[in-house]
Order: C-alpha cells, then sequence, then structure tokens
C-alpha cells in the first residue's frame, strides 16, 4: 500500500471491499471548518490517475472554497441545472407557463451534446461545437441556434448568480447569426402587371401579394416607380411619366 507523504494529509488510497489497495485510486478529503451547527465540513472526490493528480484536485478544492464556489458544484449536471432554472423562471412569474414549456423545447437540443457534462466543466470550445453538431445534424437556421444561445447563456448565468461557476462560458461564444429574410424584387413581367393594374387604383390579383414590399420596385429601380399602401397600389411621378408622359 502506498504511503502518504508529508503535507498530503487528505490523500488516501482506495481500496476494494476485500481491503486491498486499487492501483491510481485515491479519495480526497478536505476539511473546510464548521458550519454554523458545529458541524466539521468536509468534501471527499475519488481522483483516477496518478497521486500528482490527486493533490491538484485537492487545491482545486480548495481554491474553489476561498473563491465562494458551492460545495455542490462539482456534482451539478447541465441537463440537472436546465431543470432548476425552468423552475426559476416559474417561480418569478414573469412569463407564461406555455413561454416556459417553449423554453425548455429549446433547451432539450443542447442536452445530447452537453447535457451530462458538469456545469463546471463546460468550456466556450464545447458550446460553439455543440452549435456546430446541431446545425449539421438538425438542420436548425441561424435564428433557432441564437435564440437557443440567448436561453444556454441565461441558464449559465444563474449558475454563476448560485456559486456553481466562476464564469459563463457563454460569454466567450460568439452568437449563431440571424437569418437574414429572403426580400425579392418583382420580375418585369410582374411589374408590368402592377402598373396596368393600378390606373384603375388596385393592385392586380395576378400580383402575388408577397411580393409586394413597402418600397418594393415594380421592374424598374427600386423607390422610382410605385409603392404598396394596404390593398391600393399607388405609382410615382415616374411610372406616370413612363405611361402619359411628363406631368404638368
Amino acid at each position: 500500500m502506498a504511503r502518504n507523504t508529508k503535507g498530503d494529509g487528505s490523500i488516501t488510497q482506495v481500496k476494494d471491499k476485500d481491503g486491498k489497495p486499487i492501483a491510481n485510486r485515491w479519495r480526497v478529503c478536505v476539511s473546510l471548518g464548521y458550519d454554523l451547527g458545529g458541524n466539521r465540513i468536509r468534501v471527499q472526490r475519488v481522483v483516477k490517475g496518478a497521486k500528482s493528480e490527486a493533490r491538484i484536485e485537492r487545491d482545486k478544492i480548495r481554491r474553489e472554497h476561498e473563491q465562494g464556489l458551492s460545495l455542490d458544484a462539482d456534482k451539478v449536471t447541465l441537463s440537472s441545472f436546465i431543470e432548476v432554472w425552468l423552475e426559476s423562471r416559474r417561480t418569478a412569474g414573469k412569463v407564461a407557463e406555455s413561454t416556459i414549456k417553449n423554453y425548455e423545447a429549446r433547451l432539450r437540443q443542447i442536452e445530447p451534446y452537453l447535457g451530462k457534462k458538469r456545469l463546471n466543466k463546460i468550456t466556450a470550445a464545447e458550446i460553439e461545437r455543440a452549435y456546430s453538431q446541431l446545425r449539421a445534424k438538425s438542420n436548425l437556421s441561424g435564428t433557432t441556434l441564437n435564440k437557443l444561445h440567448i436561453l444556454l447563456k441565461s441558464v449559465f448565468e444563474k449558475a454563476c448568480d448560485y456559486d456553481l461557476i466562476l464564469r459563463n462560458p457563454c460569454n466567450k461564444v460568439e452568437a449563431p447569426s440571424v437569418d437574414k429574410p429572403d426580400r425579392k424584387s418583382l420580375t418585369k413581367e410582374e411589374g408590368s402587371t402592377s402598373r396596368t393594374s393600378s390606373v384603375g387604383g388596385e393592385a392586380s390579383a395576378q400580383t402575388p401579394a408577397s411580393r409586394l414590399s413597402g418600397s418594393t420596385s415594380c421592374g424598374t429601380a427600386k423607390r422610382h416607380c410605385c409603392w404598396l399602401t394596404g390593398q391600393t397600389l399607388r405609382p410615382c411621378r415616374t411610372a406616370w411619366a413612363t405611361r402619359t408622359g411628363p406631368s404638368p
């Protein structure tokens, strides 16, 4: 059995059920004083690897305690904390239950990639990789990924508030870009139909309404022919000049 050297103190080799030491398995135990009831506060973790890795873990526990992190931080996974975050939104009462259900559905999309990981182990690089995998596998749009990113950032922010992590990894992730709307100008034929129907003051039924927008071109340069107001297509001076000659 390996002996603890001076200064290790709280690092011991793990034994099996027969009392035999297990190779490269160490139990780290750190005493952090007493609680208000006078009970000793101890944190224990099992580390696989060399004894030097156990020392690193011991120092990490002490450092996290000094920085004010919760003693349970190392046990909380993303999936379990998403539940906590959703419940906090319900308690706040600022959004409807249907909205919270929508939040939950969006956040479930990231769980196959990061759900089982501990909060304090998730990095910005892992989040970006998860977004990339989601886009490729589920064919999610940039807008959908952007909404997911906003929610995930809020989840990690709440974890910071609860002293489970020191920093929000989403702050170092570039948010996915929102998709730009696909706006198309009218074709020459549609523009001609629109100009013809505009003489009577009504837009032609043959012109797709979805192709007409606030300042859409009717076959010529944008903002120089006509615009749609409600159901009425009003030609500008350029349009009248094309049909009737110079305006008086």
